[in-house]
C-alpha cells in the first residue's frame, strides 16, 4: 500500500468512525464497512478519536469496539461491553467524551452514565437522526431555505418540507427574539386573577403554575404601573440544541466545565435600535411580530395583510428591515410536551443554566417600586427535576407550568410534584 492510498483508507475509516458516533450509520452497517479494512489502522483511529479520556479509559473503550466490530476475543473484555448492544451507544460515547467527561472520573462513574442513560434512559426525546440535525443546522442558519436544506442532507423539498412541520407539530421550531422596546412597546407580567385595567396592554399568554398559582404575559404600549405587573426591562434565551437532540442529563453537567458561548439579548441601546412606527402602523407591526415569533420562516402574513388593508410586499418589507436592524431576532423555540416546563424566579441571573438545560428564557423584571427579580423558564427533562429541585438555592422560588402531557406524568410519578409546603 504506498502512502496516498493509506491517506485515502485512513480518511475513509475516519468517516465512519465519525458516522457511527453521530449516528449517521447504524452498528450493523459500520461492521460491514469496516470488515475489509485493516484492523490495525481501525483500532488507532478509534482510540486517537477518544483523546480527553485517560489512557486506561481509552484502552478499555478500544478493547470493547474491536471485540464487537472485529470479533476479536484477544481484546480483554470489561463492564462497558454490557452497552455494546444499546442501538446509541457509540453515540453516547461521544457524548460523553466531548461535554461530560472529566479527568477525575473514575470508571464506576463512567459505568453509572451508561446505566443511567442507556439501560434506564428517559429523557431523550423521539426524534430520528435527519431531525436532529434540521434542528442543528436551523440552529445556526435560521433562515436557511427548505430547499437548500435538502439539497445539503440529499433529500427531496418535500420531505424537508413534512419533517419541519412534523417538529413544529412537536413543539420545536424557529421563533424570535423580539426587541418590543425598540417599537415603543413594552412587555410584562402580571400575578394572579388581577384583570388588566389598561386598554393599551394585551394579554398574549396565560400559565397555570404549580403550587395553585396563575400568570399572565403580555404587550403594552407602556409600562404598568400597578403592584401585580411586572415590566420585562431585558431578556435573553438559549437553545442548547446538542443537549436537546441527545438528550444529555442535567446532572452530568453538575461537575463539567464548559466554554461559555455568547447569547443573544436585548439589552442593547434603544436609541441604536428605534424603528419610527406611525400610529397607524403599529398594530400590524405588533402583530406581524408576534407572528414572527410564532413562525419566523412563515409568518400569516396574508392573514395580516388583508385585516389591516396593507399589502404583503410592505410586509415582507418591514419584517426584512426589522431583522436587519436586530430588532427580531430568529431563533430556535422549544416548547416540547415531552419536556417538563418549570418557572424560576430569583434575585440573580441563573447564568449557569444557560449552557446546561435544552432550552431556556429568562426575563429581568422590575416593580413599580424598581424591585428587580429575574424569571426563567426552563425546558428540562422530566428525569432531571428531582436533581434541579434538591440543588436550587434557598433563595430561588420553583413553579411547575401545567402542561397535559406534564399533568400524565404527574398522575403517574408523585415525585415530580413539588412539595406543598415549597414557598409562593
Amino acid at each position: 500500500m504506498d502512502v496516498q492510498e493509506s491517506i485515502d483508507t485512513s480518511s475513509i475509516i475516519s468517516q465512519l468512525i465519525n458516522s457511527l458516533s453521530s449516528g449517521e450509520i447504524d452498528p450493523s452497517d459500520f461492521r460491514v464497512k469496516t470488515n475489509q479494512c485493516s484492523q490495525t489502522m481501525t483500532k488507532n483511529l478509534f482510540r486517537d478519536s477518544l483523546p480527553k479520556f485517560s489512557s486506561n479509559l481509552r484502552s478499555k473503550a478500544t478493547d470493547i469496539f474491536i471485540r464487537c466490530f472485529f470479533k476479536d476475543d484477544s481484546y480483554q473484555n470489561n463492564e462497558l461491553w454490557k452497552f455494546v448492544d444499546y442501538k446509541d451507544f457509540w453515540i453516547q460515547l461521544r457524548n460523553f467524551h466531548d461535554f461530560v467527561y472529566f479527568r477525575n472520573m473514575t470508571f464506576n462513574d463512567v459505568i453509572k452514565f451508561f446505566e443511567e442513560n442507556l439501560a434506564c434512559s428517559n429523557s431523550q426525546l423521539n426524534l430520528s437522526y435527519l431531525e436532529q440535525k434540521i434542528i442543528k443546522q436551523l440552529d445556526q442558519s435560521p433562515h436557511m431555505l427548505n430547499k437548500d436544506l435538502a439539497q445539503q442532507f440529499n433529500v427531496s423539498e418535500k420531505k424537508i418540507s413534512n419533517m419541519v412541520n412534523n417538529l413544529k407539530s412537536k413543539g420545536i421550531y424557529v421563533g424570535c427574539l423580539v426587541d418590543y422596546p425598540a417599537l415603543d412597546s413594552c412587555e410584562f407580567f402580571t400575578f394572579g386573577s388581577t384583570p388588566i385595567n389598561n386598554e393599551k396592554a394585551v394579554l398574549l399568554q396565560k400559565y397555570e403554575l404549580f403550587p395553585n398559582f396563575t400568570m399572565g404575559y403580555g404587550v403594552s404600549s407602556e409600562k404598568l404601573n400597578n403592584s401585580s405587573s411586572y415590566n420585562v426591562i431585558n431578556k435573553k434565551i438559549s437553545c442548547n440544541t446538542r443537549i436537546l437532540t441527545m438528550g444529555i442529563s442535567l446532572k452530568d453537567w453538575s461537575k463539567h466545565p464548559i466554554k461559555r458561548k455568547k447569547k443573544i439579548s436585548t439589552n442593547q441601546k434603544k436609541e441604536e435600535l428605534t424603528f419610527y412606527i406611525t400610529p397607524m402602523s403599529k398594530d400590524y407591526i405588533l402583530q406581524l411580530v408576534r407572528n414572527c415569533e410564532k413562525d419566523f420562516r412563515r409568518p400569516n402574513i396574508k392573514e395580516i395583510a388583508d385585516i389591516n388593508n396593507v399589502s404583503i410586499r410592505t410586509l415582507f418589507r418591514i419584517k426584512s428591515k426589522l431583522k436587519d436592524m436586530g430588532i427580531i431576532e430568529p431563533r430556535i423555540i422549544v416548547e416540547n410536551e415531552e419536556l417538563m416546563t418549570i418557572l424560576m424566579v430569583s434575585d440573580k441571573e441563573l447564568m449557569d443554566l444557560h449552557d446546561k438545560v435544552p432550552f431556556i428564557k429568562s426575563y429581568e423584571i422590575q416593580d413599580n417600586k424598581n424591585n428587580i427579580k429575574w424569571m426563567s423558564f426552563l425546558s428540562i427533562f422530566p428525569s432531571d427535576f428531582n436533581f434541579i429541585y434538591k440543588n436550587i438555592n434557598k433563595s430561588v422560588d420553583v413553579f411547575q407550568v401545567i402542561e397535559k402531557r406534564v399533568l400524565n406524568q404527574i398522575k403517574n410519578n408523585e415525585r415530580l410534584l413539588l412539595h406543598l409546603e415549597q414557598k409562593t
